[in-house]
Parts: C-alpha cells; structure tokens; sequence
C-alpha cells in the first residue's frame, strides 16, 4: 500500500528509505521542510496520532497505513498566541510574590513565606527563559517593545539581586519583605502593563 503523505493538505513526495512514521517527521524537521513552522498535529489515517510512549511513532508501519497528513503553524502565530498568556503568568507570579512578602512579616508564617519565595522565583525563572525564546520567533512590530519589556525586567531583577542576598545572609525576613513588595512587585507590575499595551 502506498501511503499518501501531506504536509499542510500539500501532497509530499518522500524517500522510499523512510518506512515509519517517526523516521517521516525526522526527515520533515532536519531537511527544513518545515520553513520556520512547528509541527502542531499528526494524522493517520484521519485520525489524530498521539504518543502513549517515547518512540511509538517508530511502530507505526508506512506500508500498513493510507495516509499521513502533518498539520504546522508558524512558529510567530504560537509565539503570538503565548503572549496572549502573559498578563495571566505576570499576575500569578506577581501574586506569589505578594502573599510570599506578607507571610514572611509574621514570624509564624515565614517558613511558608520561603516555600512560596522560592516557588515564586522559581516560576519567574521559567517566565524568564519562555519570554526569551518567544522573542526570537516574533519578528513584526511588536518584536521592539517586548524587548524592552524584557529588558526592564531583567534589568531591574539583576540591580537587585545584591540587595536581596544581604537580607538573606542577614537572615532579615522583614528586609526581604519589603523588597519584595517595593521592589519586585512593582516591576512585575509595570512589565504586565508594558505587554497589556502591545497586546492591545
């Protein structure tokens, strides 16, 4: 059986070599066939192929299957669309670190300050690194401004960051607090207005 392999509904021929379904997306990715596209769903069959283990795609036969239809979205249209997520992270986050400042002005509650402190910075960590990576797939007009709304954000984080590992070595909570609050906060603040403005 010959199977018919469509790239964005555009028939595409491929090398006989290639007998199985994870060997035919392999050879889509690393012979840049995708043109700066991500790959967003995979058909057999007319069905929606999904992997229940690493590899399955590797099982799945070519010559046992009629069609293979791999659907691709710009890599700017899902940067595009992430952004739209972002006043949602910026106010979580901004959130955590809120809470994370009052509970650790109560002696009674400041171990749960930490815990909360650190996941809280660890989610802006990871907020961080996403952002990065989105600016390097938005290339419209927008691409100018979030970069200086990155940029105010990292900025900002690293001028305070000696500050911050004073009050901890000091073992301060209530200096912490206040950093947190009238420091961190407010640059969260002003970098989820800055992406709100894009955005609209």
């Amino acid at each position: 059986m010959e199977t018919q392999v469509r790239l964005d509904g555009q028939s595409l021929d491929v090398p006989s070599k290639i007998q199985t379904l994870e060997s035919l997306l392999e050879h889509l990715m690393q012979n840049n066939l995708l043109n700066d596209r991500e790959i967003i769903e995979v058909k057999v069959d007319n069905e929606t192929f999904s992997e229940s283990f690493a590899h399955e795609a590797m099982l799945i036969d070519l010559k046992e299957i009629s069609s293979v239809d791999v659907i691709t979205e710009s890599k700017e249209a899902l940067a595009l669309a992430t952004l739209e997520q972002f006043p949602y992270f910026i106010y979580t986050i901004r959130t955590g670190f809120r809470t994370a400042a009052n509970l650790l002005r109560d002696y009674n509650t400041q171990q749960t300050g930490q815990e909360i402190l650190a996941s809280s910075a660890d989610s802006l960590n990871h907020f961080i690194t996403h952002f990065s990576l989105l600016l390097q797939n938005i290339k419209n007009g927008k691409s100018s401004d979030l970069t200086e709304a990155f940029n105010n954000l990292t900025i900002g984080l690293a001028e305070l960051l000696d500050e911050i590992l004073v009050s901890q070595q000091a073992e301060d909570p209530m200096l912490l607090a206040d950093l947190i609050e009238y420091e961190i906060v407010p640059i969260l603040e002003r970098v989820g207005i800055e992406v709100e403005r894009v955005l609209n």
